[in-house]
């Protein structure tokens, strides 16, 4: 009996450190399972600092291949020299969000006045340092502060613009909160906003007003030219095609073209252009343009000559803000 009471006591003891052990083994399997819950709670979600702007602000516009490019006015300054000029001076920072570098200096700016006077910046502005009109790399992701100065005065301040090489690829049209001057001794910062306004009307195109709208259709129209153009002088129509309402008359007319002048060995320049006139029907996205174009043309026996004619385009919108031309006509 003795020895079937100390079987007993064996047998008690095992299950209770099998018990123990199952227990504990339980008891760490749970605490493996909830550490990754755990630590996804702590702390706050990290943010991608490398995001760029997908559209511009209100009051600023940008060609399609500069999508991403930011520039911001911190303030705006009005000064005044010994010579009694005053100097509006405007703090920028030019953030890169395109796929290219940037060469950026002061001279890459101008601005344009209500009275359509384009105005290059003046290096001699007060405080405008000899860094800012420096000419400097900006790569892809990278940022510029610099400061640049105009000789104008505030209440003549219609658009800034800034341009890659002759060609404006940005623009700020409108300003929050009104550009103000200042008494002839006080230099303090003037907030930056809205310039007078010199046309009621309103926007047809989705998130823009009117002065937008007419940069949208003259890049729309300066696109389509540009890429004509190239296009005879290399004789690859694709690269006026995304231009063109595909299967339109001037899609057939304009393939056309680019094959027979091509073959003949001409080549253009353009000389000149002027938008004389637009008009936009919201109900059915046509835009009707008359342009006068002035285009230097280059026979290949040498000669050349330069044609001068009013023309008035159609066009359809097929994305917000992008038309593509279908209809040429000589205007009368």
């Amino acid at each position: 009996m003795k020895r079937n009471l100390i079987a007993f006591v064996i047998l008690i003891a095992t299950l209770l450190i099998s018990g123990c052990s199952s227990k504990n083994v339980t008891e760490s399997a749970a605490q493996i399972t909830a550490k990754p819950q755990t630590a996804a709670t702590h702390g706050p979600t990290p943010i991608n600092d490398t995001t760029t702007v997908a559209d511009p602000p209100a009051g600023h516009l940008w060609k399609t291949e500069y999508k991403g490019l930011l520039i911001k006015i911190n303030s705006a300054e009005l000064k005044m020299n010994v010579f009694d000029q005053e100097f509006l001076v405007f703090d920028l920072t030019l953030q890169n969000g395109t796929d290219s570098q940037l060469e950026v200096s002061g001279r890459s700016f101008a601005l344009l006045t209500v009275n359509k006077e384009l105005l290059e910046s003046d290096p001699t502005a007060e405080t405008v340092e000899k860094g800012d009109i420096q000419t400097s790399t900006v790569l892809p992701g990278g940022k510029r502060t610099l400061r640049v100065g105009f000789v104008v005065r505030p209440e003549d301040v219609s658009e800034l613009k800034f341009f890659v090489g002759q060609n404006d690829v940005y623009r700020i049209t409108s300003f929050d909160g009104g550009l103000s001057s200042t008494s002839a001794t006080d230099s303090s910062v003037a907030p930056v906003g809205e310039p007078p306004t010199t046309d009621s009307s309103s926007s047809f195109i989705e998130g823009g007003n009117a002065k937008s709208d007419d940069f949208i259709f003259e890049d729309n129209y300066t696109g389509y030219l540009n890429a004509l153009i190239e296009a005879i002088n290399t004789g690859d129509f694709s690269l006026v095609e995304i231009h063109l309402l595909y299967d339109s008359n001037l899609y057939t007319q304009q393939q056309k073209l680019v094959q027979t002048l091509s073959e003949k060995g001409t080549r253009e320049e353009l000389e000149e252009y002027e938008i004389l006139s637009t008009s936009y029907d919201e109900g059915n996205g046509t835009l009707t343009m008359k342009v006068r174009e002035q285009i230097k043309v280059f026979l290949a026996d040498g000669t050349e000559k330069t044609t001068d004619n009013v023309w008035t385009y159609t066009a359809f919108q097929v994305d917000q803000g992008v038309f593509q031309f279908s209809s040429l006509a000589k205007a009368e």
